[in-house]
């Protein structure tokens, strides 16, 4: 499992880092739900992003895994309603960007317990809401439509992330207990 994690998380950085985001500051359009729905899926960041809260998802026990979806998509939302009335909201571009090398960081540090996965979690509510702000600075036009095509679209890539990573990991214990 750890083999795995640590495969995703070199994986998820890389493509992030390869080309630049789509999604972010000099690529405002009128808002409607189709480009809410994309928006999270255009820029490498933000979809790296949710790839790697996926991963955390996956490694939660399953009574945590929807509070864990349901925690991000809560900040994410917080964060786009702060980023649609905040001027200098484009400001927290830089902690977009630093995300993308933190939540592999926090994703080790979910793994322990106590303070460490406290911490961890803590991060990631941040860092949820930095991607929430600067995705509410960018929309105009119809905001509620937009905002709910963007959380559809994250809530799919995480829950999806989760369940193929599940997925793989029983695959890989069957084959090794077959192996056996």
């Amino acid at each position: 499992m750890k083999k795995l994690i640590h495969s995703s998380i070199v994986l998820l950085v890389g493509a992030g880092l390869s080309t630049g985001a789509l999604a972010h500051a000099g690529h405002e359009q009128h808002s409607s739900f189709m480009t809410g729905l994309l928006h999270p899926l255009t820029g490498w960041d933000h979809l790296a992003a949710l790839l790697l809260v996926g991963v955390f998802v996956a490694v939660s026990a399953k009574k945590a895994a929807f509070g864990l979806i349901a925690f991000v998509s809560f900040m994410l939302v917080a964060g786009f309603t702060a980023g649609v009335y905040w001027s200098q909201a484009h400001s927290v571009e830089g902690l977009v960007l630093a995300s993308l090398f933190a939540l592999p960081v926090c994703l080790l540090l979910y793994l322990k317990t106590g303070a460490l996965k406290a911490l961890a979690l803590m991060a990631l509510g941040i860092f949820s809401a930095c991607h929430g702000v600067v995705q509410g600075a960018e929309a105009y036009g119809a905001l509620v439509q937009y905002a709910g095509g963007t959380l559809l679209s994250s809530v799919a890539v995480m829950a999806s992330v989760a369940l193929i990573v599940k997925a793989v990991v029983g695959v890989k214990r069957r084959v090794a207990a077959v192996a056996q």
